[in-house]
């Protein structure tokens, strides 16, 4: 989730659709292993990007798809 955020901040240089892809796959797999649901972090993830400006818009237009189900 970490990445996210920093991705979300504006952080990074040339940050792709793949570097957001990547970051929420790993965050996913995190939340698997500690048995988080998936639910749970998919709604974290949406209030994140809600909160972000810019890189946020952006990252809900790459992981649009991932969050709709």
């Amino acid at each position: 989730m970490t990445a996210l955020r920093g991705i979300a901040k504006g952080w990074g240089y040339e940050i792709t659709g793949v570097d957001v892809l990547d970051a929420y796959a790993a965050v996913m797999t995190a939340a698997g292993a500690a048995g988080v649901d998936e639910s749970v972090v998919k709604a974290d993830v949406r209030a994140m990007i809600a909160a972000s400006r810019g890189a946020g818009e952006f990252i809900g237009r790459v992981l649009g798809r991932q969050l709709a189900s």
